[in-house]
């Protein structure tokens, strides 16, 4: 496996430990449809969110959060 889908694998695990202590469920995660991903979906007792997880290893490109 490439070294950027491991970096991208543990910003997902992070992000689904977020939403958990958050009490979130998590419904599925790298949901696909066609070519189009959604990288995890949760659920709690009043809200679905759809999560697009953007992890950085460097800033090279930038940081995560302005992409």
């Amino acid at each position: 496996m490439a070294e950027h889908n491991v970096v991208g694998n543990i910003g997902e695990e992070i992000a689904c430990q977020i939403m958990r202590k958050k009490g979130f469920r998590i419904v599925d995660t790298n949901w696909r449809f066609g070519h189009l991903e959604m990288d995890v979906i949760a659920i709690n007792k009043k809200e679905i969110v759809f999560i697009e997880v953007k992890t950085r290893g460097n800033q090279k490109f930038g940081y995560a959060v302005e992409s």
